[in-house]
């Protein structure tokens, strides 16, 4: 499960550098790129208007714990020993699209559903 995350997690990056690159249409609403528009506002043409509002700091340190992200690549070692086992066994590699890791995750899970 942990590969899945990361190979999403490549592809939200991949969607976040496209969209915020992406020109906006002259219409009745601002137009230009996204991270131009948020970052130099200033420059849009249009006057900004600043709605941010004081958080406790609390409140950031309870989304910070809970967003925590881990680097290994499985929190249970023997999980992630078994998965390269089944992964040599089977002939399967690291997936490099999600795809991939959807097809790795769905038979790893039958491999172990099956094995128990």
């Amino acid at each position: 499960m942990a590969v899945c995350i990361v190979v999403l997690q490549q592809d939200l990056n991949a969607f976040v550098e496209l969209w915020n690159s992406h020109r906006i249409r002259k219409q009745n609403a601002v137009s230009g790129r996204p991270f131009m528009l948020y970052w130099t506002p200033q420059h849009s043409g249009h006057e900004a208007s600043n709605y941010c509002l004081p958080v406790d700091n609390r409140h950031i340190q309870i989304c910070l714990h809970e967003c925590e992200t881990s680097t290994s690549t499985c929190e249970d070692e023997d999980i992630f020993n078994l998965s390269c086992m089944y992964m040599e066994e089977g002939g399967l590699s690291w997936p490099n699209n999600a795809y991939d890791a959807a097809t790795l995750y769905t038979v790893l899970r039958s491999k172990f559903h099956s094995d128990l």
